[in-house]
């Protein structure tokens, strides 16, 4: 840890002992090939899942990521399944959804934890800006995709136990919201990935107004020491105002392994007590405000809105 400890919580959940048995349920894990996504999956996988999704964009990618995992836990071979998603494709997305829905009966969690930051300006297959297609959009069309399937889970469960069917988001700060229909080239990079993750925020605050039999959860891991910021900081920036302000950061509050960062999401996803529907939280399970735009309402349905009409426009 750095100077200061924002982090002061992160070990009141221990993934070993605080995950409940998870025997019979179907989960999926989006960006489950690397970084907290890959150490969710792991975590998950000892506590016996019916079935474990770690989806990712190629079979190369999921044998990697499964081969480090097998490492740790021989036994997750028994669960965990690969799941082909480009969630900047909504073709893809489409298709993902449809394996999922002809080989389940049930889908008790979604982790929505798949990413990209900080990358230049560029369009998703769709037309959309990319880091916005990648951490929301696409996960918006995959969410509204297994919703069904989510609510029957839950609706066939005793009502004590109907919120361990869950939708969590794996979001981040965030600073402001426009339409995001081309490049946007008159954005920077880091307010492109900042724009994504608060849209993540006002989506899981919508879904409980439409879909309130399910928990819907948006999270903040932490800065969290996975190498997401690296290809950014690399090429030219380290010196500019994103990477000072990173490694004040840093030297303040210091980072999370990649372990101590998969916590947030896990805790979200499994914990037996009470999870505010619609809440945001910070490491770990700690309730978290966010910013002014994170709670404004009228934002979140104006999202919401636009959201369904894209969609319904691609046939979602």
């Amino acid at each position: 840890m750095g100077l200061l400890n924002p982090y002061k919580n992160i070990h009141a959940f221990d993934p070993k002992t605080s995950i409940p048995e998870l025997t019979g349920r179907v989960i999926i894990v989006t960006g489950g090939n690397a970084g907290i996504g890959k150490q969710a999956v792991l975590e998950l996988s000892r506590h016996n899942p019916r079935r474990l999704y770690l989806a990712a964009r190629s079979r190369t990618k999921f044998d990697a990521a499964l081969k480090d995992i097998l490492l740790a836990n021989p036994n997750a071979s028994s669960c965990v399944e690969y799941l082909e998603l480009d969630l900047a494709n909504l073709k893809s997305i489409r298709a993902a959804a449809n394996k999922v829905l002809a080989e389940n009966t049930r889908l008790d969690i979604l982790i929505n934890n798949g990413g990209i930051m900080a990358n230049p300006p560029a369009l998703s297959a769709d037309g959309y800006e990319l880091q916005f297609a990648t951490n929301y959009f696409g996960h918006a069309a995959l969410t509204k995709l297994l919703m069904p399937l989510l609510q029957r889970t839950a609706e066939a469960l005793p009502e004590m136990q109907r919120n361990t069917v869950r939708v969590v988001h794996v979001s981040s700060a965030a600073a402001r919201l426009d339409q995001q229909k081309g490049k946007r080239e008159d954005v920077n990079e880091y307010a492109r990935y900042s724009i994504s993750k608060l849209a993540q925020i006002l989506y899981a605050r919508q879904s409980v107004v439409h879909w309130p039999d399910v928990v819907h959860v948006a999270i903040q891991p932490g800065r969290v020491d996975t190498g997401l910021l690296d290809h950014y900081l690399g090429s030219g920036k380290r010196w500019g105002p994103l990477g000072l302000m990173q490694r004040t950061y840093d030297a303040v509050a210091g980072k999370l392994t990649v372990e101590e960062g998969a916590l947030t999401p896990l805790w979200a996803a499994t914990w037996t007590g009470d999870v505010s529907n619609g809440g945001m939280f910070s490491p770990v399970g700690v309730p978290e405000p966010g910013s002014a735009q994170c709670r404004d309402d009228k934002l979140a349905k104006a999202l919401w809105d636009w959201t369904e009409e894209e969609l319904r426009k691609a046939g979602i």
